[in-house]
């Protein structure tokens, strides 16, 4: 069973207080304003990734490097970053080099949230000030990127997902195929974006437990 939210949120979007349910327990998610901040600004790595010739977003960049540390519990950076890349990059190159400096710190960073057991893990999207489609088109992209990198990390493997996993899969890939024609001024859309992303994030965690309870080889 993955979790279900029970938000209550503001007319804004704001999300005042959440419990959410399942795997057999219950998580207080009042302290979302206390989760981590990556260095790593979103709309800088896009511009970096986009200009150093890279396909992958950094939303989708992030979903990768989830991915893989949520199937094999552990994931290198010379992989992520040739996935990410397209190709091994030549880090003598000045411009390639500031990529790969952004994506050394998310790594590290990510790396640390995922391990933490204060919950403390974030998706990397835009910020909140940005428009409503464009950060909709991120989290699809972000599920994209989970999804890769999840199957990057299981390699040969062909045995069959436990039942509650495989569902959390299967809800990414519809989450990964999300319409962003949206309307800017909803406050529903707004607060199901919120919740959406809240339970991808939680769920990501729920994936990563099942998987290596005895914890994330970071």
């Amino acid at each position: 069973m993955f979790y279900t939210l029970h938000p209550s949120i503001s007319t804004d979007g704001e999300v005042l207080s959440c419990l959410a349910t399942g795997n057999g327990r219950v998580i207080d998610c009042n302290n979302k304003v206390q989760f981590m901040s990556y260095s790593v600004a979103h709309g800088r790595l896009q511009e970096r990734l986009h200009a150093s010739g890279s396909t992958a977003s950094a939303s989708e960049a992030h979903g990768i490097l989830c991915g893989l540390i949520s199937s094999a519990g552990k994931a290198d950076f010379r992989d992520w970053l040739k996935q990410v890349m397209g190709h091994t990059p030549d880090a003598a190159d000045v411009l390639m080099a500031e990529t790969i400096t952004l994506l050394e710190d998310l790594f590290v960073e990510s790396e640390k949230g995922m391990a933490s057991e204060l919950y403390e893990f974030e998706l990397l999207l835009p910020d909140d000030d940005q428009a409503l489609t464009d950060r909709v088109r991120a989290l699809g992209e972000w599920c994209e990127g989970y999804l890769l990198g999840f199957s990057s990390g299981r390699g040969e493997s062909d045995s069959p997902l436990p039942a509650e996993i495989d569902d959390v899969i299967r809800t990414f890939v519809e989450f990964s195929r999300v319409d962003d024609n949206v309307d800017e001024a909803s406050e529903l859309d707004e607060q199901a974006l919120v919740e959406v992303s809240e339970y991808v994030r939680l769920n990501v965690l729920m994936v990563l437990e099942a998987m290596h309870p005895e914890g994330p080889q970071l």
